[in-house]
């Protein structure tokens, strides 16, 4: 993931948010209730190309 996103700090938050999508998953599965509050915000293309809201803006490829 550091070599595709090429910053490491980025790539840890993208770890760390994988993560967290799994135990998440895994807690579904298993038939636990899940407090929808507590979820993380989905990751968008923004947030994977790296764009902040002024970038983003600008940008004719984000619309996020």
């Amino acid at each position: 993931m550091n070599t595709v996103v090429g910053e490491r700090k980025k790539a840890f938050e993208f770890l760390n948010a994988a993560e967290n999508f799994k135990k998440l998953q895994e807690s579904i599965a298993k038939g636990r209730k899940i407090d929808i509050l507590k979820v993380d915000p989905a990751l968008t293309p923004c947030d994977i190309l790296g764009y902040n809201e002024e970038e983003r803006q600008k940008s004719k490829y984000c619309s996020c």
